[in-house]
C-alpha cells in the first residue's frame, strides 16, 4: 500500500484518489499519514495547475471525491471556475 501511495502520479490521478478513499474507509489510513499527505498535495498541485480543476472529461464522481479528499485534508478548492 506504501508503494502505490508513493508512487508518482501521472495526469490520470483518479485511480489514486479512489485508492486514498478506499484506505481511509478502511480505516487504516492513520498508517500512511504522511504518504497520503504527500500525494494529495502533488494531486492539489496537479488540479490547481493553470486555474484548471475541472476538464471536460471528469465525471461528477470523480469531481466530488476530489473536492472531498482535497478539502477535507484542509487545500482551499473554490467551487467556481
Amino acid at each position: 500500500m506504501r508503494k502505490m501511495l508513493i508512487a508518482p502520479i501521472d495526469n490520470n490521478f483518479y485511480f489514486k484518489l479512489e485508492f486514498i478513499d478506499s484506505v481511509q474507509r478502511l480505516g487504516v489510513s492513520y498508517h500512511f499519514e504522511h504518504e497520503i499527505d504527500g500525494a494529495l498535495h502533488q494531486i492539489y498541485n496537479i488540479s490547481t495547475k493553470d486555474n484548471n480543476i475541472i476538464t471536460h472529461d471528469d465525471d461528477l464522481c470523480h469531481v466530488a471525491l476530489l473536492f472531498r479528499l482535497l478539502r477535507q485534508q484542509g487545500y482551499h478548492i473554490s467551487s467556481s471556475k
